[in-house]
Formats: C-alpha cells, structure tokens, sequence
C-alpha cells in the first residue's frame, strides 16, 4: 500500500507526517527524510510515553537517513533505540 502511495501521487502538506517521512526516504531524499523524522520523533517522544515497538520503526528509519548522510554514529544510536524498543516489548 504504502509503495503504491509513494508512486501515484506526491505526499502534500495534508499527508501525514509519518507518511511524508517514509515517502522522502524511499525517493531518496535523505536530507528532507531526515529532517521529517528527526520532527516526528520529536513529536513522539513528547507524546507518546511509554515508547513502543512500533515507534521503534522510525528510529531505524531514521538511522538509514543519518547513514546515506554519513552520520554513522548518530545512526548507530538510532538503531541501538529501535533494538531496546523492540526488545522491551518482546520481553
């Protein structure tokens, strides 16, 4: 669905922000995948406490933003956070 999304229409202002993130990062649009993720985990950390797994997604997202721009170590941290999520919910 989601891929399907992506190729018959451009994400606008309206489209949700998660979805935004996903569809830059798919194209290839590293910088601005980046910058949308960096606001929706932001948004997520403010409002969704406990964290879950499924917010884990966008930490590994993320990290394969922050890799293509050569920010190995950001990513890292990123994906450390996405292993804990995903580890604490399976627990």
């Amino acid at each position: 669905m989601f891929d399907k999304f992506c190729k018959k229409k451009q994400p606008t202002e309206e489209t949700p922000l998660a979805i935004r993130a996903l569809a830059a990062l798919q194209q290839g649009s590293y910088p601005e995948a980046l910058r949308l993720l960096n606001e929706y985990v932001k948004m997520v950390e403010g409002f969704s406490q406990p964290l879950t797994a499924d917010d884990g997604v966008f930490y590994y997202n993320r990290a394969l933003a922050k890799e293509h721009l050569g920010d190995i170590d950001g990513a890292i941290v990123d994906l450390e956070k996405c292993n804990n999520l995903a580890q604490l919910h399976h627990s």
